[in-house]
């Protein structure tokens, strides 16, 4: 009997190390945690300025785009073609200017302290292959 209390002890802990492993969360605390991340997967990070600082948003796209064209697309209403293969990254800096700033799109992520919109299939792209590094990274970091 007791042996059986190690036994199911033991695969009670390896079940808990298993899940800290397989932990499928993407969080960002600010925009340059989002903006390192993204560059490390192939992605185009965009500032919407002439030089190219940061402030609250950028675009990640698979292509180039340039600053004016950056500036120029709708943050807010209706979803328009110029928004495929693009996804607006943002602060967010309360509950209430979350809501008040954030398009009613289909394509939407709050990943920590960051929401990005946009294109929803490279949002899942996006999200998938954060899913699959950070999973990679984790079973890597819990074997040492």
């Amino acid at each position: 009997m007791n042996s059986n209390r190690w036994l199911l002890i033991g695969a009670l802990v390896a079940l808990l190390l298993l899940g800290s492993c397989l932990e499928r969360t993407t969080s960002f605390n600010n925009l340059k945690e989002a903006q390192i991340s993204l560059r490390s997967l192939g992605y185009y990070c965009i500032s919407d300025r002439r030089d190219g600082i940061i402030g609250n948003g950028f675009l990640v796209s698979c292509e180039n785009v340039d600053w004016v064209e950056v500036n120029s697309m709708a943050k807010v209403g209706q979803i328009g073609e110029e928004w495929r293969g693009r996804i607006w990254f943002a602060v967010i800096d309360d509950a209430e200017a979350e809501l008040l700033s954030v398009p009613d799109w289909p394509g939407r992520r709050v990943w920590g302290n960051v929401v990005a919109f946009g294109d929803d299939q490279l949002l899942d792209e996006i999200d998938a292959r954060l899913t699959r590094d950070r999973f990679r990274i984790r079973i890597f970091n819990s074997s040492h």
